[in-house]
């Protein structure tokens, strides 16, 4: 099912589409990114049988989104008895110089 080569790429202009308009419809208020260090993605990447990750939406208990991520084996499946994650930073305040991801030019 999966081979760890998928791609997923998309072009700099079509992904601050996405990110604009994700800031047009939420709140300043609201965090518009998180960071998560190179360690924490690469411990989940060299679990035995991980050919990618999985980001699952979630909401933390004061309702705020937070992505839940886990590896995932080559049929698909969940590596749920490995490394899960989710505390990324969020961005603001631990954002990136602006750019075209996250301001409006």
């Amino acid at each position: 099912m999966f081979t760890g080569d998928e791609s997923h790429q998309i072009p700099l202009g079509e992904a601050a589409e996405f990110t604009a308009r994700f800031r047009s419809s939420h709140s300043k208020d609201d965090g518009i990114g998180l960071f998560y260090s190179k360690k924490f993605l690469t411990s989940v990447l060299q679990e035995p049988e991980c050919v990618g990750i999985r980001v699952y939406f979630g909401e933390n208990a004061d309702g705020e989104p937070q992505p839940v991520i886990v590896g995932v084996d080559k049929d698909g499946n969940d590596l749920t008895e490995g490394i899960i994650g989710e505390l990324g930073l969020p961005c603001p305040p631990y954002c990136s110089e602006d750019n075209p991801l996250n301001t409006s030019e």
